[in-house]
């Protein structure tokens, strides 16, 4: 094990530090950055590639399990306009 710390302990210790699983954690970092890329424009497809997932349909399974809505209709309601305020977003992606 590199740095004398088995996985399992590794694991153990980040989520005592973190309060989330390492692959929660990853998750979440991961549909935030799709939540950017879809407000600029950034198609499902390239989104999907983009943020690591193997598929598409993993993807969107995983986007709508997170944000109850799918990417395609997260992207409608949320491209970005010049004109629209701007909206506060907390660490997660989650609107504030």
């Amino acid at each position: 094990a590199a740095g004398g710390l088995c996985p399992s302990h590794l694991s153990a210790l980040f989520s005592r530090h973190v309060g989330l699983s390492p692959f929660e954690y990853l998750l979440r970092v991961r549909i935030r950055e799709a939540r950017l890329l879809l407000a600029r424009g950034v198609r499902v497809k390239e989104v999907a590639a983009r943020t690591g997932f193997g598929s598409q349909q993993h993807f969107c399974r995983q986007f709508r399990h997170r944000t109850g809505q799918t990417p395609t209709a997260f992207a409608r309601q949320s491209r970005w306009n010049p004109r629209s305020p701007i909206i506060a977003i907390d660490h997660w992606g989650q609107s504030l």
